[in-house]
């Protein structure tokens, strides 16, 4: 009977064993499940911090290059500006040099009749 009963024992204990070992076997499938899901994470947060580092240089770029415009639209509003400026007084001045010539003519004109007729 006691014979039996170690024959009991040692299968219980070799069921424990087996339940232990598939237990381990699991643990240590999990725990790479685990690892693996760690490193998924990491990864992830990685590519996460380069989308934000990429979104943060297109902004820097998109603000340099809105300032860049900015200043090109301010030198061409004063380059408008010294045109016409410049525009104005050759404008002024071919009027007067216009008008000028013709005060001479009306004159000579004036003279043409005056000598013609009077």
């Amino acid at each position: 009977m006691q014979d039996q009963q170690t024959a009991m024992l040692k299968a219980q204990k070799a069921e424990l064993e087996l339940t232990a070992a598939q237990f381990a076997f699991t643990e240590a499938r999990y725990e790479h499940r685990l690892a693996l899901a760690e490193a998924m994470v990491s990864q992830a947060e990685n590519l996460r911090a380069q989308a934000i580092n990429a979104a943060k240089a297109e902004a820097t770029k998109n603000e340099e290059l809105r300032m860049q415009a900015e200043l090109q639209v301010q030198e061409l509003k004063m380059q408008f500006a010294n045109d016409m400026q410049r525009l104005r007084a050759e404008a002024a001045s071919e009027l007067a040099t216009t008008r000028a010539s013709a005060d001479e003519e009306i004159i000579e004109l004036r003279r043409f009749v005056l000598r013609h007729l009077g």
